[in-house]
């Protein structure tokens, strides 16, 4: 059996023989371990901004989005809507739609929700109130399209 002190001879006779092929593997194994270590920083670094963003909406906070339209029924709404833990549920239904007053026209996104969706959707209202349940035709629209920027007046007119 080879000595310990005689195996460490060997190994260091053997890296001096062949200079080139031992720097060559040094240099890869550098290259290994700063590439695992670069690979381990990001990937704790993008858990870290993701667990950033998913907190900014709340951990309890659960969207989900069909390609179908009307997937879920009033049943599943209702057993969502009655579990426990669940504080609030509100469907969302957004569209592309041509709004007009009087002579003018514009192109917006408008969302049908129910008046949970102040809860779900974190709303701040500047002005007013949100939706209620006895509410019938009407809109919560957003600070930009309510304040008239020529005048600095808010809307007070029915739209």
């Amino acid at each position: 059996m080879v000595r310990l002190s005689e195996a460490v001879k060997l190994a260091f006779a053997s890296i001096g023989s062949a200079k080139l092929r031992s720097a060559l593997t040094t240099l890869g194994i550098i290259i290994g371990v700063a590439a695992v270590i670069a690979n381990i920083s990001m990937g704790a670094s993008f858990g870290q901004y993701f667990e950033e963003e998913i907190g900014a909406s709340g951990t309890n906070f659960i969207v989900i989005f069909t390609q179908k339209n009307n997937v879920f029924g009033d049943s599943q709404f209702n057993v969502v809507e009655n579990t426990n833990g669940v504080a609030a549920v509100s469907p969302l239904n957004q569209q592309s739609a041509t709004l007009k007053y009087q002579s003018a026209e514009r192109t917006a996104t408008v969302s049908g929700v129910l008046p949970d969706y102040e809860k779900v959707g974190n709303i701040n209202m500047e002005h007013g109130q949100f939706l209620t349940s006895q509410d019938r035709n009407v809109a919560v629209i957003g600070s930009d399209v309510a304040y008239d920027k020529l005048t600095g007046i808010y809307l007070s007119r029915i739209l």
